[in-house]
């Protein structure tokens, strides 16, 4: 049987992991999304790190990754775009990490969330951090020896932590436009011989709505 375009395209992924002797048709099937999926993605910028450099040196390598990287930002602001990865690498928790490393982490967080502005940027870097520490205090939770108390206090700070995480998601959400907004009438006046509607003001314009005599 003549090998389809995206069986030959698993050799991308043949190369990283070891295959079934004989993959099922929905295994390939899988396999090729899985090769599409990877191909078809925008990639994050990568900074990069030379032989002999300082630890803490990072680099980037051409203009167009430094637009990307500047872009995954929220900013066109070249300084401001690096203090915000500063600071959002800075709440990786590799620490034993290059910089280069834990500053190509944050900045594929960064660029998942796509942030279209300044603000965006600025809670696009809360979010990294915000999430980082709360998985910080839940690995916390789990280190052996603690004390029960030790584990409620860590449980607790990374419970905190998820709720803003919540909280960001939804404002993000409503500053891009998409928050559901809801009006909800309770009391109607109507005159004689008039008609009321009343019911639930969405989103949109879209309203449900039942009349009144």
């Amino acid at each position: 049987m003549k090998a389809t375009n995206d069986q030959i395209t698993l050799a991308a992924v043949e190369q990283n992991t070891e295959l079934a002797a004989s993959p099922s048709s929905a295994e390939i099937a899988r396999m090729a999304a899985f090769v599409r999926r990877v191909r078809e993605a925008p990639k994050p910028p990568k900074l990069s790190r030379k032989a002999g450099d300082d630890k803490d040196v990072t680099r980037i390598d051409n203009s167009c990754d430094y637009m990307a990287l500047v872009e995954a930002t929220g900013t066109i602001d070249g300084d401001l775009s690096g203090v915000f990865l500063d600071q959002a690498q800075r709440t990786v928790p590799y620490r034993e990490m290059p910089k280069v490393d834990r500053c190509n982490i944050a900045l594929a967080a960064l660029h998942g969330i796509k942030p279209k502005d300044e603000l965006e940027g600025m809670l696009a870097v809360q979010m990294v951090g915000t999430h980082n520490l709360a998985m910080t205090f839940m690995a916390r939770a789990m280190l052996e020896g603690q004390t029960c108390d030790g584990v409620d206090a860590n449980i607790s700070r990374a419970t905190k932590l998820m709720r803003t995480f919540t909280a960001q998601i939804e404002a993000l959400n409503r500053y891009r436009g998409q928050g559901q907004q809801k009006v909800i009438v309770e009391h109607v006046h109507v005159n004689e011989g008039g008609q009321a509607i009343v019911g639930l003001i969405g989103e949109g314009g879209g309203v449900k709505h039942g009349k009144g005599g």
